[in-house]
This record gives C-alpha cells, structure tokens and sequence, in this order.
C-alpha cells in the first residue's frame, strides 16, 4: 500500500518558523480541534513547545494529545499581554471563533494569528500524475464494482461458515431502498469479532480482491489503518485523511463487533478504552508514519493490545455488544451509548440488496432506530451526498503495480 505522510509538510515549517516566532516563549493557542490540528500539537511538543492551550467550544473538556480542551469564553479570560501569545489556525471553518472574539477584544493579537490553514490535503498534488490513472468512472459504475466484492465476500463467509450482516448505511439502504442508498459510495458490514479475526486468517490470496487490513496476517508491520475493507483491484481512488494520504481501492468495510459488560459505567469505562487506543494510535503511529520517529516495535505493542481490548468480553458469552471503533466514527446514536442488545444479531434473515439477497439482522428495526431515529425518512437533499470520496478511476495502468504490493 502506499502511504504518504502530509505531516512533514507542518513539521518543515514548524522547523523553519518556531524559532522565529519565539514559541517556546509563548503560549500557543490552538483554535479548532481537527487532525491537522492534532498533528500540530504532536509536532509542537517533539519541538520541547509544552505551553499549548486547546480551544474549542464543542469539543470542551476533551482530552487531546493529554491537553484538556477549553472553551473560548475561559481562554478570552486569561489572555493579558498579546505578544505573550501565539495563535494558530489550521482551518477557520472548523474554528471556534475565537478569531472573531479576538479581533473585537485584542486588536493588537491579531499580529500573533499563525495561520496554517493553506496547508491542505485538497490542495496536493496527486501521488501519480494524472495520466497515470485510469479511466475516471461515475457513482453508479462504482457502486457496481463494490457489488461484485459484496458477491464475492458473502460466498466465501457462507462456505467458511463466517457470520456477517449488513449494517449502518448499507442496513439501511437494504430496508428502505432493496439497494444502495442513492448517494451512498460504499457498503458497510459488521462481523463477530471471532469471525472477524478468523477472516484475516484465511483470506485467499490469489483473489480478484484484497483483505487491506491490520488483522491480515503477515502485513500489520506497514497497514496503519483502523478500519478493515475488502479492495476491488478494478478501481484506484486516492484516499485523504489528515496527515495520511493513501493510493488505493474501492470495496467494502468491516467492522468487529465485541462484546460489552453489563454495567453501563463499564460499558462507558470500555468505549473510553477504545477512544484511548485511537488517539494513542494517532500520536504513535499515523503522525510519524514514515519518518525517523517510526517504531516497527511500537506499532506491533499497539497491535497486540488492540487485540486484547477486542477480545476482553467473549462476544458469544455477552448480552451487549458493540463496534470495535478504532479510529472511525460511524452515526452517533440516538442515545448516549454506542451498545446494543447481543440479540438483535442472534439470527439473520435476508433481505435484497440490489441484485442478491443479504443478512441483516433479525433486530434490523431495533438496529435502524438506534443509529437513525426514524429511517424511514429521507434527510434534506442537501445532506444526500457521497462520504467525501476523490474521484475514481479503473484501474487501467498496469504500471501502478505497488499500489496492491
């Protein structure tokens, strides 16, 4: 897989300008928490910068990067003498505003704004160079393609006697529309974690399809994704998550569903657990993902304590259950827990899906409920969009072989 690492393109500036901006002086103030904000923060402390202050309204009183995040009314109140400060911005869309605040309260501070918000993803150039890809293909011919992974996965969990279910937008599109939802590009499943891990075992590999995974065997020393997918090698997209930018293939994605505790301060104890693991996963892992800083030993610990955190509740054994959510947020639920009752994914039955027919759980109503309140009514129109995919292409050039190496 190839993976390019868009932090450095900070970290050479932070490089370059930190002293000139005299930041180990000063209190840094971070407005807005995203990952390139996270990423900063990350590089700021490599520097030896520890005065960081993390500002953002709807994320107050998180914990990032071990810095609890405050709200801008608190932050506006300890702010005394501007050239004491320095304000970055990463993105004044997602920011809290206090830019706003500041430039009504501190005139003067808006010498000390950093602005790091023209250091985007969108704005790279291609790993490859445009004539490299392939033909480019429309929403629907994709949707196709996936199709032929859905095919190609639930016969080889039926002859391997691997339980599996549709879920989230794919659960949904099957009940409300027999099909993909319209907009959607991309097909969601959920496994026992048990069948979930057996499947990174003994996944063939001589497929038309690729398991992309940390749970296949042999590859977790350079997969740094969280989430599992099966990959067409028909399609090439290129992928864009803040710093990782990645070359690859359209499929399906896996998620393991691990049992939960009874008690419902255990039950927030456990989701805290795997939040934990992800932001750790983050600092350790992604964000210096290809450089000096990388640790192959670091990556393979966190690794194996994934597996143990999965694997802590026997999913057969537990009355409640979840998705193992490493590093990927699906819909928050209506709700204040991401669990659900074991027994609403007892059984199955099938329901179609475009051209087959699919299990979704025999609690599929109980399911739809508690992700989508009531689902069977369609968003705004302006919501009926895809996830955010980039544009792409079949896979045309047999030239770009180390995509699939």
């Amino acid at each position: 897989m190839l993976y390019d690492n868009c932090g450095k393109y900070i970290e050479e500036i932070i490089n370059k300008d930190a002293e000139n901006r005299k930041l180990l002086h000063r209190t840094i103030i971070i407005d807005g928490m995203d990952s390139m904000s996270e990423t900063v923060v990350f590089l700021l402390k490599e520097n030896n910068i520890e005065n960081i202050v993390l500002v953002d309204d709807e994320k107050r009183g998180e914990v990032w990067n071990d810095i609890q995040v405050q709200g801008v009314k608190e932050v506006l109140e300890t702010i005394d003498e501007p050239q004491n400060y320095c304000i970055i911005v990463t993105d004044y869309q997602k920011g809290s505003n206090i830019i706003n605040d500041i430039e009504t309260s501190f005139p003067n501070l808006k010498e000390c704004i950093w602005d790091l918000s023209y250091i985007t993803m969108n704005k790279l150039p291609n790993i490859y160079a445009e004539e490299d890809y392939g033909r480019q293909i429309e929403l629907r011919r994709c949707q196709e393609i996936q199709l032929e992974v859905l095919q190609f996965f639930t016969s080889f969990c039926e002859e391997n006697h691997l339980r599996y279910f549709l879920d989230y937008g794919s659960l949904l599109g099957a009940v409300r529309h027999k099909g993909f939802i319209p907009w959607d590009d991309d097909i969601d499943i959920a496994m026992p974690v048990d069948d979930y891990l057996r499947l990174g075992k003994i996944f063939p590999e001589d497929a038309d399809f690729f398991w992309d995974s940390m749970f296949n065997e042999g590859v977790q020393d350079y997969t740094i994704s969280t989430l599992s997918k099966i990959k067409s090698k028909k399609m090439l997209t290129e992928f864009r998550s803040f710093p990782i930018r990645t070359m690859t293939g359209i499929g399906i994605d896996i998620f393991p569903l691990c049992g939960y505790p009874k008690d419902y301060d255990d039950q927030m104890r456990y989701m805290d657990e795997f939040g934990n693991w992800t932001r750790c996963w983050k600092e350790k892992i992604v964000i210096p993902y290809g450089t000096e800083k990388y640790s192959k030993k670091e990556h393979m610990n966190m690794f194996q304590k994934m597996n143990e955190i999965m694997l802590r509740y026997p999913y057969d054994e537990s009355e409640y259950i979840g998705v193992g959510y490493f590093g990927y947020d699906k819909p928050k639920a209506t709700d204040d827990t991401r669990v659900m009752l074991k027994k609403w994914y007892d059984e199955y039955i099938l329901c179609d899906f475009e051209t087959m027919k699919c299990r979704v759980p025999i609690g599929y109503h109980e399911v739809l409920r508690k992700w989508y309140g009531d689902y069977t009514v369609l968003p705004p129109r302006e919501q009926q969009k895809p996830h955010g995919i980039f544009k792409v292409y079949m896979n045309e050039n047999k030239n770009i072989n180390r995509v699939w190496n």
